[in-house]
C-alpha cells in the first residue's frame, strides 16, 4: 500500500509520501477511521484484514487472518466503526478503536447454499441495500 499527496497544482505527485509492505497490490480499497489522536487506515488482501496506523508512516498496528477475508470485501467506516461486507455475504461490524479483530455484530442476511455477492453496500439515509448474486435486501438502520 502506498500513500500520495497532491501537488500544489492539485496533480498526484507521483513519490509516495509513506507506504505499508504488508499488504499487497490488489488490496480491495481502504477506508480511513479518525480517531481523536489517529488516523487508522483498514484495508483486506489474501485473506487479512489489516489495521494501519495512518498518522504514524502506516506502520501495522494489527492483522488478522479470516476465510471471510479472502475474497471480495467492500469496506464503509464512520463512528469509529467499520461495515465489512464479504464476498460470501457476511457483514460484519467492527470496532475501529480496538487492538485487534473485534467484531461488534455480525450477521449472514443472505441464506442458501453459495451466497455471494461482489457488489459494494450502499447508504442512502436510513436505509442499508446488500445485493446477492440473486437478492436485493434493503435494511433500515436506526
Amino acid at each position: 500500500m502506498r500513500w500520495y499527496q497532491f501537488k500544489d497544482d492539485g496533480q498526484i505527485d507521483p513519490q509516495p509520501v509513506w507506504h505499508n509492505l504488508d499488504c499487497a497490490p490488489d488490496t480491495c480499497t481502504p477506508v480511513v477511521v479518525e480517531l481523536e489522536d489517529q488516523s487508522r487506515v483498514f484495508c483486506t488482501a489474501y485473506g487479512e484484514l489489516f489495521c494501519i496506523d495512518g498518522t504514524n508512516q502506516l506502520e501495522t498496528l494489527w492483522s488478522e487472518a479470516d476465510e471471510r477475508f479472502y475474497d471480495h470485501t467492500c469496506l464503509i467506516a464512520g463512528n469509529r466503526r467499520v461495515l465489512l461486507w464479504g464476498s460470501e455475504c457476511d457483514l460484519l461490524l467492527l470496532d475501529a478503536t480496538a487492538d485487534g479483530l473485534t467484531i461488534v455484530s455480525q450477521w449472514r442476511p443472505m441464506q442458501g447454499e453459495h451466497p455471494e455477492s461482489m457488489s459494494h453496500p450502499a447508504i442512502v439515509g436510513d436505509r442499508l441495500y446488500l445485493r446477492s448474486q440473486f437478492e436485493l435486501i434493503c435494511i433500515e438502520i436506526p
